[in-house]
């Protein structure tokens, strides 16, 4: 959205800076390959990205919940033995396994009105629709609902009166709760 040709050079280096500090934390969380713009990363912060990128992978593997979102061509043969147990054990109870290990709810001192021990178990395509692992459903700002459509299964969540608060990224919506 940013129109490049109407900023002075110095005011485009400072931009250039800030887009690529953005792409970098984006990139380091290994969760969104497709966001990551690579072409903008040194050689060792391309490192340090695929190597996110690889444990982020094995963390989706290991819940053995996701096999469609598992890229099991980088995985060792232990890693892979690892991950087709626990996608057997998720096959069959899956409601004894849930993504992350289940915390009771309780409340946030850190946060008035919060929850935590919360995660995310589906968003809508269009990031509008929040449902966490306890069944509620929340529908969030649309002016928030790009930041929340990006959201993966098991992300980390505070759920507050008017918000969600996805710890795993830091980032914070409002919302309000449907059901």
């Amino acid at each position: 959205m940013c129109n490049k040709v109407k900023l002075s050079p110095d005011e485009l280096q400072l931009v250039i800076a800030a887009e690529k500090r953005e792409n970098l934390k984006t990139c380091l969380t290994g969760r969104y390959k497709v966001l990551c713009k690579k072409n903008l990363l040194t050689e060792s912060e391309l490192k340090q990205v695929l190597a996110a990128e690889r444990v982020e992978n094995l963390r989706i593997c290991m819940t053995g919940r996701y096999p469609t979102l598992c890229n099991r061509s980088p995985l060792s043969k232990d890693e892979l033995a690892q991950v087709q147990a626990a996608e057997n054990r998720a096959a069959e109870s899956p409601r004894q396994l849930p993504a992350r290990p289940r915390a009771a709810p309780s409340r946030s001192g850190g946060y008035s009105g919060c929850e935590t021990g919360h995660w995310v178990e589906s968003v809508s395509s269009d990031g509008q629709i929040v449902k966490l692992e306890d069944g509620s459903i929340w529908e969030v700002d649309a002016v928030d609902a790009i930041d929340s459509a990006l959201w993966l299964p098991t992300t980390e969540i505070i759920a507050c009166d008017d918000k969600l608060i996805n710890t795993d990224d830091n980032e914070t919506v409002s919302a309000r709760r449907i059901r």
